[in-house]
């Protein structure tokens, strides 16, 4: 989440020095993983037995947005971290490597004590790993050779999560769980123009359509933040074709969904409008910013608000690209204000 603060305003000081801060805490907590030379986290507990694909793959993620910020920044950054950061980016994208299975998914968890990955794999971690794979090959030197094994596995994971499953259920868990991951790696993807790269675009678009017609995202109580980052990548993709129609329906999804989630958030210049932050107000600065898991639920969850905060900076960046701009009125416009 951090990272991608940090990517979005490369000029915030405090947002490098928490992501390096970040980087460092998890670099040192790596250790040698099932094959030479890559690297697994592991949790400073000693009941900790087992790493969590999904956790590497963010931990990668979080490497590759960070040197990305660096480049283009051109930000002076202490060599030697840098040079460890990208040590250990080599270490995860080897032990991401390691965990796929005989089916191209990827092992849920690697243990310990046994020294083995489990046999089962997940939508969620499916779709994280890929989304670090795909970025390291598309982004960071190096990482060229990983294409091959890219596009093999997008085609058997886009279709097994998807009219595989649907089969028994078209609003399958297993597409939720796959959705968002997978239309952000796969918009990277067509962007990259690699291997069947019109077909993967169209993919995008009609999970984008699935997760509005038949998972129903705005009918949804708890927070759905993280649809958002699916539905943009759907944006993107259609904007790029000049596909008017899906354009005009996912940009009203947008500005509907992210709207009424403005209003869970702590702070938030439409907190005003949800009756449950009105009448709970808190003065605690660590709730500042923090998103509500519902309209009125009072936990606050890192992960539900990284969620949130990446879809409304990918919509200030793709979709609500003229914000900021005064926009003249037309002379055809009603001047009063009101309503017709």
């Amino acid at each position: 989440g951090i990272s991608l603060c940090y990517q979005f305003d490369p000029s915030n000081t405090k947002y490098k020095a928490a992501v390096e801060k970040g980087i460092q805490f998890f670099m040192d907590r790596c250790v040698d993983g099932l094959e030479e030379g890559s690297q697994v986290v592991r949790y400073p507990d000693n009941a900790a037995q087992e790493s969590s694909t999904g956790t590497n793959a963010l931990f990668g993620l979080s490497m590759i947005d960070y040197l990305r910020t660096l480049q283009s920044s051109k930000d002076n950054t202490d060599a030697a971290f840098v040079a460890k950061v990208k040590s250990k980016l080599r270490g995860i994208i080897l032990h991401l490597q390691s965990m796929q299975l005989s089916t191209k998914h990827f092992s849920q968890k690697y243990n310990f004590q046994i020294k083995q990955k489990a046999k089962t794999s997940s939508p969620y971690f499916d779709g994280e790993t890929m989304l670090c794979l795909v970025k390291a090959a598309k982004y960071i030197d190096g990482y060229e050779h990983l294409i091959p094994l890219i596009e093999e596995v997008s085609m058997i994971t886009a279709k097994a999560y998807s009219i595989d499953v649907w089969v028994d259920n078209p609003d399958s868990d297993q597409t939720k769980g796959f959705y968002q991951w997978s239309s952000m790696f796969l918009s990277e993807y067509v962007d990259a123009r690699w291997k069947n790269a019109q077909i993967f675009g169209d993919f995008v678009i009609a999970l984008g359509h699935w997760v509005i017609y038949t998972h129903w995202i705005l009918e949804r109580r708890k927070n759905t933040g993280y649809a958002f980052e699916g539905i943009i990548s759907a944006y993107v993709i259609a904007k790029s074709r000049g596909h008017t129609t899906a354009l005009a329906n996912l940009e009203a999804v947008i500005g509907e969904g992210l709207y009424k989630l403005t209003s869970w958030q702590v702070g938030s210049p439409l907190a005003y409008e949800n009756a449950f932050l009105r009448h709970h107000p808190t003065s605690e600065a660590i709730a500042l910013g923090g998103v509500m898991g519902a309209e009125d639920e009072a936990p606050l969850r890192i992960d539900t608000t990284q969620h949130q905060m990446h879809a409304v900076m990918m919509a200030l960046t793709s979709v609500y690209t003229d914000q900021g701009q005064p926009v003249e009125p037309s002379e055809s416009e009603d001047s009063s204000g009101e309503d017709d």
